[in-house]
């Protein structure tokens, strides 16, 4: 009887997120098989700890974007190791030298940026990624963390800065600003 009532929530909460789930996941990686593997393992998880979920501790949506981001940095991570520095590299970036410079910067910064966001606490994180990659408002980020977007736009701005002060310890030249997509 409690598995049929699990099963029957988990399909109602399956069918809400999927897509969401999908197209974030998508809009990060660029990738679509992989966005569906990544997006079919975050949900294996949630059923798998469904019944564990407590209301109390945070919003299901805040459960849910917190096992998506930590199965995005798994599959950067394993990219990383596994993936030949060849294979990584564009083609149209190894016609012009100058071209194949900036992409290894970019690629360069954005591990940098990635390292930074990685040192925040979970909720820093989860606010970051709602905000920059998720492209989500702060109204929609304070109903999905059950914060006031009051709250919300302090722990971003202190987020932003913490990632700053890393960013500027580890040689960027630059600045990250509230109104900056990361």
């Amino acid at each position: 009887m409690v598995e049929e009532i699990l099963h029957q929530n988990f399909g109602a909460f399956y069918k809400e997120y999927y897509n969401q789930v999908y197209w974030y996941i998508y809009k990060k990686i660029n990738h679509t098989e992989d966005a569906q593997d990544l997006a079919g393992d975050v949900f294996c998880s949630c059923y798998k700890n469904f019944n564990n979920y407590n209301s109390q501790k945070s919003s299901i949506t805040t459960w849910l974007y917190v096992i998506v981001n930590n199965r995005l940095k798994n599959y950067y991570r394993d990219r990383r190791i596994n993936v030949p520095l060849d294979e990584q590299i564009d083609e149209q970036y190894l016609a012009v030298e100058d071209d194949m410079t900036q992409a290894v910067l970019i690629e360069y910064y954005r591990d940098m940026l990635a390292d930074a966001i990685a040192t925040l606490s979970e909720k820093y994180q989860l606010i970051v990624i709602l905000k920059f990659f998720g492209e989500k408002h702060s109204d929609e980020i304070a109903k999905i963390m059950n914060m006031s977007s009051v709250n919300v736009r302090v722990t971003l701005s202190r987020a932003l800065k913490k990632i700053n002060e890393y960013l500027i310890k580890h040689g960027w030249n630059g600045e990250i600003k509230n109104s900056t997509v990361i």
